[in-house]
């Protein structure tokens, strides 16, 4: 009786652990995505997971702490928060439920962008360009 007890009991707090620890990495994850940053040139605010969006549709964005509008370095906000920062239609803070689509988003653009470049590549094996082009090339004949 006493060894199912203890069973039960080390069942129940291994699974409030296990519950625990991963709303405090959840929750750590969206403090880190919700960084906020003010630019040095144009004052504008943004947020960390911007800049992970825009890394990931322009590829010319590579830098952190880089301003996603006017591409200038941005410092770590430490000024004072008020309330409008957290619904800023320019830079809205991350919910939980929010934060579900924000990495459904990241991953269907990494794959995407896995798709362009398996593309690419096949392209560039079925039809290599060529620098010296001969007349049979131009008449659009393959190789």
């Amino acid at each position: 009786m006493w060894p199912l007890i203890f069973i039960v009991i080390f069942i129940i707090l291994m699974s409030t652990y296990t519950i625990m620890k991963k709303t405090n990495t959840k929750q750590i994850e969206l403090d880190d995505l919700n960084t906020l940053y003010q630019c040095t040139s144009c004052g504008k605010l943004h947020r960390k997971y911007q800049e992970e969006l825009q890394s990931l549709i322009d590829l010319t964005y590579s830098t952190p702490s880089i301003c996603p509008r006017c591409h200038q370095p941005a410092d770590l906000y430490i000024g004072e928060y008020f309330d409008w920062m957290k619904t800023n239609p320019e830079c809205p803070k991350l919910r939980k439920q929010d934060l579900r689509k924000f990495k459904k988003n990241v991953k269907k653009a990494r794959q995407l962008e896995k798709e362009l470049q398996n593309l690419d590549a096949f392209l560039h094996y079925y039809h290599p360009v060529n620098k010296n082009k001969n007349s049979s090339d131009r008449d659009g004949k393959l190789l």
